[in-house]
């Protein structure tokens, strides 16, 4: 079996249930890392410029959260805005329990997807 099949074959066969606890709870510990770094991300100068363009430009009331904010945007630019301050304090470097805060990499975007498609905790993790 080639790769490509491989890989779909397991994307097909996975399921919550599958996850080991010990994977959820890092998941959920990422995610309160997250939310925390991106929060006080969000006092950042860079924050306050990524807010305000969005105010102008791209506010939607039916929008994703930008987190720190009662603005909501259109998701990309609701992840944009929360990748920016997440990435704002550069502190990627300094707790290794969130191995180095890999979820402000990817976090922004899952939300706002997550946020799109109404999508539910088990398959937010």
């Amino acid at each position: 079996m080639n790769e490509t099949k491989e890989l779909v074959k397991r994307c097909h066969e996975f399921s919550f249930d599958k996850i080991p606890p010990e994977v959820i709870e890092k998941v959920k510990y990422l995610t309160l890392d997250f939310v925390g770094v991106a929060a006080r991300g969000t006092l950042s100068d860079s924050s306050k410029v990524m807010k305000s363009f969005i105010t102008k430009c791209a506010s939607s009331p039916e929008g994703a959260y930008i987190i720190g904010s009662p603005l909501r945007a259109l998701p990309q630019y609701a992840a944009l805005a929360n990748g920016t301050a997440a990435h704002s304090l550069e502190l990627d470097d300094v707790v290794n329990e969130a191995s180095l805060h890999p979820a402000v990499a990817i976090f922004p975007a899952v939300f706002s997807a997550c946020f799109i498609s109404r999508a539910s905790i088990k398959k937010f993790i």
